[in-house]
């Protein structure tokens, strides 16, 4: 984040569920950053006491941070779909990610196979928008661009789902 912030890009985080941070260098890096994003969204009580513990005033309790951002924005969607080569004006936009669970994230990476093929085979003109939301530092767990390349390949061999694209960033 901190990077982003030097690079002048703009920065939303949303917390959920944060936890204390005995880490004492995950914590400085926290209290210098996280007053310096351009948003900062939280969803539940706890994750409230953490960021105030941390020093951060200014933030937001939504159930949904772009609800909150009230920034001018000049970057609309036809610019984006031009960046990104998105040839879809219809879309969903699906994220999948592993889990502890081997049987659960199985389950869920079949279910939405067959769901990608649904909606090619039924909403041929539809695109699908696999869009990834978080990375684990060991990329071990919740990397979702490493989990819907998966996703992707399931969907693409066993069930020949068509008309989707991975966007590559977070």
């Amino acid at each position: 984040m901190l990077i982003m912030i030097l690079r002048h890009k703009c920065t939303v985080v949303f917390g959920v569920g944060i936890h204390d941070m005995p880490d004492f260098i995950v914590k400085l890096l926290a209290k210098i950053v996280l007053p310096k994003v351009d948003l900062l969204a939280v969803r539940d009580k706890h994750t409230v006491k953490v960021v105030e513990k941390l020093g951060c005033t200014g933030f937001y309790f939504s159930h949904d941070p772009v609800i909150a951002y009230k920034k001018k924005v000049t970057y609309n969607w036809e610019t984006y779909k031009q960046d990104k080569n998105i040839p879809f004006d219809d879309f969903i936009v699906l994220n999948y990610r592993m889990t502890k669970n081997p049987e659960e994230t199985q389950m869920a990476l079949e279910t939405l196979s067959e769901y990608m093929q649904y909606i090619s085979e039924n909403y041929p003109s539809m695109g699908i928008i696999l869009m990834p939301f978080s990375i684990h530092p060991t990329f071990k767990l919740e990397n979702d661009v490493i989990a819907m390349r998966k996703l992707i390949k399931k969907a693409r061999e066993k069930y020949n789902a068509k008309n989707y694209i991975l966007l590559k960033e977070y």
